[in-house]
């Protein structure tokens, strides 16, 4: 329940703010590789913002399609009063990393998690974050 709610805080605030991920020719972009090759994700929107009562700081970063039908969400949740950039793998406990992507199915999108599967090996990913200034994140 808290990561639920942890999520759907972050992503509306992701909504609501026009990005700080990285500016390219005046326009902020979201750069990911997805099945080998390059996307950019044009609508975008990123923050680290603090969450007093649970002594803890949210970083998240979304990139969208202008049709909104692929739409990455990266969000890192990390103890303290400050987020620092670095490494950050989905294996270690004391912090929160969370992936999802959402893909248009029906009457809206579906979405994925970055998951363990009921069998087979746990799943891993790393982020790693090399920048954070007040115009861009990398």
């Amino acid at each position: 329940m808290r990561i639920k709610l942890l999520q759907l805080t972050a992503l509306a605030l992701l909504v609501i703010l026009a990005g700080s991920c990285k500016k390219e020719s005046n326009d902020y972009y979201v750069r990911l590789t997805k099945n080998g090759a390059q996307v950019n994700y044009t609508l975008t929107g990123g923050e680290v913002t603090p969450d007093p009562a649970a002594n803890k700081i949210n970083l998240g970063i979304r990139g969208q399609t202008d049709n909104a039908s692929e739409v990455f969400d990266l969000t890192i949740q990390v103890n303290g009063n400050s987020f620092s950039p670095g490494t950050y793998d989905s294996d270690n406990a004391s912090y929160t990393t969370i992936i999802d992507y959402s893909l248009p199915s029906g009457s809206g999108l579906e979405n994925y998690r970055i998951d363990d599967a009921a069998t087979g090996a746990p799943s891993r990913f790393i982020v790693t974050i090399s920048s954070i200034t007040d115009k861009y994140i990398s």
